[in-house]
């Protein structure tokens, strides 16, 4: 038990410092195209409480302590640049910056993971000292998970709004009304799935 509720602890955390960078990249994105208002609303800084959105950091330290799907899954505060200040147009900035975020997590993933790879075997020698190359690995599948999660389309995750930008505009308009639905329609799917999980082993 308090090998899970470790493990838990650092994926949490983890979540934590993850959620800063991802949004930050969005930022950063929208900044490097000409709008600055998402740098002016303070969502340019690695600060937590810039970041944290409430119900994405609650779906996370609840999923931190569950075996299947302790993998720091949930969402930080939307940025929302304002497409009209995009140097390459409104569509295509939107779309970049949401990417930005998935690109910006995943890169951080995959070099944390590549450090891994090359630590010392004498951090794995000591039972205090493991737990940097453990937190290290559960920092990088946090970015990881963190990135292919947020490519699911429902607000307030990345994909939606990458689908939206994409749509034909009736279609999109029709789409946009999803967005109230989408932090309980992720919950509903994600807190159902250990259940799920249980009668198809019960099976």
């Amino acid at each position: 038990m308090a090998i899970n509720v470790l493990q838990a602890l650092m994926v949490i955390i983890s979540f934590l410092i993850a959620i800063p960078l991802h949004e930050s990249g969005h930022a950063l994105m929208a900044s490097l195209l000409g709008d600055r208002t998402p740098r002016e609303e303070g969502r340019q800084s690695l600060s937590l409480r810039s970041h944290i959105d409430p119900v994405g950091t609650l779906m996370c330290v609840l999923l931190a302590f569950q075996p299947l799907l302790a993998v720091g899954l949930g969402w930080g505060k939307p940025v929302k640049p304002d497409p009209w200040k995009m140097r390459i147009g409104a569509n295509a900035g939107v779309l970049l910056v949401a990417w930005a975020g998935l690109i910006f997590s995943l890169l951080i993933g995959v070099i944390v993971a590549l450090i891994i790879r090359f630590l010392p075997d004498t951090l794995y020698a000591n039972q205090f000292i493991v737990r940097i190359p453990q937190f290290l690995t559960v920092f990088a599948s946090v970015n990881i998970c963190l990135a292919i999660f947020n490519l699911i389309p429902l607000y307030p995750l990345d994909g939606y709004t990458i689908l939206y930008t994409l749509l034909p505009s009736r279609q999109a308009v029709q789409f946009a009304k999803s967005a109230t639905y989408g932090p309980l329609l992720i919950l509903a799917i994600f807190f159902l799935l250990p259940f799920l999980a249980q009668l198809a082993g019960l099976g």
